[in-house]
């Protein structure tokens, strides 16, 4: 069994106001974990950053399939978020 720990930095351009941003990311949060899977939590960033990070946990019987997810993930939130990924970390554990 394979646990992968991942980190997405992303933007998201078509909401400007933090607010909007927050809201965005609460439903992003509660969304994910339905449609693919996986445990999701928002990382702690500046406030004031545009930039959002999340946090994801996948547990899966190959590495190959356990990272598979995780781009599924990122795919995902470029298509039906707008989101702008900037970074993509990944460790096993």
């Amino acid at each position: 069994m394979v646990v992968l720990k991942a980190r997405i930095l992303f933007l998201l351009p078509a909401y400007p106001s933090s607010r909007e941003r927050r809201r965005l990311t609460g439903r992003l949060v509660k969304a994910i974990p339905r449609y693919f899977n996986v445990s999701c939590a928002e990382l702690d960033e500046e406030r004031a950053s545009p930039a959002v990070a999340l946090g994801l946990a996948c547990v899966s019987t190959t590495p190959r399939g356990a990272r598979w997810r995780v781009q599924q993930v990122v795919s995902w939130l470029e298509e039906e978020a707008g989101a702008e990924v900037l970074e993509v970390q990944e460790d096993y554990c």
